[in-house]
């Protein structure tokens, strides 16, 4: 079963809440980060993707997904530490960092 380890602490900042994608975020896990990002919906949000070494297309329409939910509700959001995993799946598929709202990038 897939693992995704979530702190939180003072909800004032973007720090305050994080989710850690798992190593593998292929179509297996991409309900379980979906739901995990439902639950946290409402509140500012980092999300840490320094551990993925594998990336499903389902895993990238979460995130994109999450990152427009964010920025319509107002609230911070952002993806922090992208894996080179992650990047080159990114470019791969012809999508940009600003569109998951990759640290450094501005929506």
């Amino acid at each position: 079963m897939m693992e995704v380890e979530v702190a939180s602490a003072q909800p004032e900042s973007l720090d305050d809440a994080k989710l850690v994608l798992p190593d593998s975020c292929d179509s297996s896990s991409a309900v379980a980060i979906k739901d995990l990002l439902v639950a946290r919906r409402g509140a500012p949000l980092v999300v840490d993707a320094g551990q993925v070494n594998r990336v499903g297309v389902q895993a990238l329409q979460v995130l994109i997904a999450a990152a427009h939910t964010w920025r319509a509700d107002g609230q911070s959001y952002a993806v922090t530490n992208p894996s080179p995993a992650l990047l080159e799946t990114i470019a791969l598929i012809g999508l940009s960092g600003d569109q998951f709202l990759l640290e450094g990038f501005s929506p």
